[in-house]
C-alpha cells in the first residue's frame, strides 16, 4: 500500500516543521500537530495513511494516541518518534502490530532511517507490523 497522507505528531516545534518539510521533499502530504486533541482532530477531517508519533505529548501520551486514531481507522500505520531511550512497546501496541522496526529515537541524525521505515511499511502492505 502507497503511502501519500502523514499525520505527524510531535509538541517540539522545530521537530515537527523539519519533519514535515523532508517528508514533503519526497512527495508525500504531511500534516504536523502539537498534541493528541490537535491530531484527533485533523484525523476526523481527514484520513491519514501513517502517523508518525511522538510518545511525551501534553495530555494524552502517544501509546494511547496511536490506539485512538487505530479505532478510528484500523487500516492507519504507526511509526513512534520518541526521545526515550527507555522506551519500551507496551502490549497494546504490539497486538496491534508495532515492533522495534516502527520505534525511531530522536535525534534521527540520518533521516534516510525515516523514509526506509515507510518504505518498509509500505511493503508490508495492509498491516502495520
Amino acid at each position: 500500500m502507497k503511502i501519500g497522507t502523514i499525520l505527524v505528531v510531535d509538541d517540539e516545534e522545530p521537530i515537527r516543521v523539519s519533519l514535515r518539510r523532508y517528508l514533503g521533499e519526497f512527495g508525500y502530504r504531511a500534516v504536523a500537530v502539537a498534541d493528541a486533541e490537535e491530531a484527533l482532530k485533523a484525523a476526523e477531517r481527514r484520513r491519514f495513511d501513517l502517523g508518525i508519533i511522538d510518545m511525551r505529548l501534553p495530555g494524552m501520551n502517544g501509546d494511547t494516541l496511536i490506539l485512538r486514531l487505530r479505532a478510528m481507522d484500523p487500516a492507519m500505520r504507526f511509526l513512534i518518534h520518541t526521545g526515550s531511550g527507555e522506551y519500551e512497546l507496551p502490549p497494546a501496541l504490539r497486538r496491534i502490530g508495532l515492533g522495534s522496526a516502527h520505534v525511531l529515537h530522536k535525534p534521527l541524525l540520518d533521516m534516510r532511517l525515516l523514509l526506509d521505515a515507510i518504505a518498509g511499511l509500505e511493503a508490508m502492505g495492509g498491516d502495520n507490523g
